[in-house]
């Protein structure tokens, strides 16, 4: 087998790519609008970015288009999607910071927030407590 050379791509080669991309794009928003019973698909392009965004419109739901403009990593999102992605992340930071605790207890509980020198002796005592009558009970067990 002859080996082929490796030519950069000119720019009208780039272009009719990109050109491509767009409208196999279109077309899979027509279809998924199709498939879902949407009356009509809009594309719109960020000339600037270069990104492109798809907002589905149905006669129940009208999305809000400078609300995903105004997120533009969440592409193709409508505005339920983005709050919904929002929560999930806060419960995401929640949870880890939960996770944080279990090793790092008292580092964490500064990260929270800064308590006063009064509260932060308050908890330091019941949380030693509560570890040393852990310790305590688990000694009186055996």
């Amino acid at each position: 087998m002859a080996s082929q050379e490796i030519r950069p791509r000119t720019l009208k080669e780039r272009n009719t790519q990109r050109s491509k991309r767009i409208e196999t794009m279109e077309l899979k928003v027509a279809e998924v609008a199709d498939l879902c019973d949407f009356t009509s698909a809009l594309i719109m392009r960020n000339r600037e970015s270069g990104e492109i965004y798809s907002f589905i419109s149905s006669n129940s739901f009208q999305p809000n288009i400078e609300d995903i403009l105004a997120y533009p990593k969440s592409r193709n999102k409508l505005p339920r999607d983005i709050e919904k992605i929002k929560r999930k992340k806060e419960r995401q930071r929640l949870r880890g910071m939960r996770k944080l605790e279990d090793y790092f207890p008292n580092s964490v509980r500064q990260i929270k927030e800064t308590p006063t020198d009064g509260q932060r002796k308050l908890r330091h005592y019941y949380w030693n407590h509560h570890r040393l009558m852990g310790l305590f009970l688990e000694g009186r067990r055996e």
